[in-house]
């Protein structure tokens, strides 16, 4: 090694000028001593320093403690910068006057102008003509990091919110969905991202194999829209009867004898929904009203298992037909029968006979 290079030292020992077990804070640094070379030579060193990138800073400073003893009007000790793997150097701090001799001094070199660089070296150019020295220790990068910015996308599924631009948001899936989040810095091209999936419990489309069915008959309740595997399931009576003793199963067969609310909630061990379903309970009756009736007419509510037309006749009280119609078609369930025709109907007291699938009705009425 050329007695004018860098070496270090833990105590550095110069008889040329002075220096004993010399350090700069007691540690150990780098000097390259110019003197060393003799009378006549030239010194020119470098210390140069590893690839580092410097994107994703907003500032970025480098410090060093040094002692620098230039030979007068000769002597020049630099810091410069390279950005294409030291092909060429700019001088970004130069220093040619003697400093920190009698006690080090530290100096502070911005890098502004090297900023989201991801290729960048540092060193450390002593030149001299048989001077003295540049001893530096502690060199220190001091940095701060602009804004981050956020930007959320949909990778698959629904539920994005408008505002996207947040570190945080709230989606509302109505499926499973994917979503990815890029976080980048302010002024910068360079970012990362990552997804997180969202699995949704469907909230159950129930159905029923008759929605009304007659007392002593089966309905089979079941949801149309839950994955097959992956979820528990828990069937409820809200209201009324007829809920059969296995309930974990995703489909049952209720029995209910009145009208009935059945809930199914669905769980896929983070969390649960529910949805409700109701059974009319039929059974075979037929009733007039309003009774005495008037001039709007006589009306039936027919309750019926069987859907099919029914057959009105009116009789007066000695026997004679006074209306005989097929007035309408029933569906299975509760249905109101109006008969405005009745009210053209002489007042007094009337038989009325109604025949509507396996039912047959006899009932008193009066016509006021």
């Amino acid at each position: 090694m050329a007695a004018t290079a860098w070496q270090y030292s833990t105590g550095y020992t110069y008889a040329g000028f002075g220096l004993t077990n010399y350090t700069l804070d007691g540690t150990r640094f780098v000097i390259a001593n110019s003197d060393a070379g003799g009378v006549g030579s030239a010194t020119n060193t470098t210390l140069t320093s590893p690839t580092f990138s410097t994107v994703g800073y907003a500032t970025l400073n480098v410090s060093f403690l040094h002692a620098f003893y230039p030979y007068a009007g000769v002597a020049a000790a630099t810091v410069e910068v390279s950005t294409d793997g030291g092909l060429t150097w700019v001088v970004a701090a130069k220093y040619d006057y003697e400093l920190g001799t009698a006690t080090p001094v530290t100096s502070t070199v911005s890098l502004a102008a090297y900023l989201n660089q991801r290729s960048v070296q540092l060193r450390w150019h002593y030149v001299d003509v048989y001077g003295v020295y540049w001893a530096i220790d502690n060199v220190q990068f001091t940095a701060s990091q602009p804004a981050l910015t956020y930007a959320w996308s949909l990778v698959s599924g629904d539920g994005l919110p408008t505002a996207t631009n947040t570190a945080n948001l709230v989606a509302t899936p109505t499926q499973n969905s994917v979503y990815r989040l890029s976080v980048g810095y302010a002024g910068s091209s360079c970012t990362s991202s990552s997804t997180v999936a969202v699995a949704v419990v469907p909230t159950p489309a129930l159905v029923a194999s008759a929605s009304s069915i007659c007392v002593g008959s089966t309905s089979q309740l079941s949801a149309t829209n839950v994955p097959a595997t992956g979820y528990t399931y828990a069937w409820a009576l809200v209201s009324g009867n007829g809920l059969p003793a296995t309930t974990n199963t995703a489909a049952i067969t209720v029995s209910p004898t009145q009208n009935s609310v059945y809930r199914l909630t669905i769980t896929n061990g983070a969390c649960s929904t529910s949805s409700t379903i109701g059974v009319a309970a039929v059974a075979n009756s037929i009733d007039a009203y309003p009774v005495p009736f008037g001039e709007a007419g006589l009306s039936l509510q027919v309750s019926t298992c069987t859907a099919g037309p029914a057959a009105v006749q009116i009789y007066d009280v000695v026997g004679h037909r006074v209306y005989d119609n097929i007035v309408s078609t029933p569906p299975v369930g509760i249905t109101t029968v109006n008969l405005p025709e009745t009210g053209r109907l002489r007042p007094g007291k009337y038989i009325v006979k109604v025949q509507q699938g396996s039912q047959n009705t006899t009932f008193n009425v009066v016509r006021q």
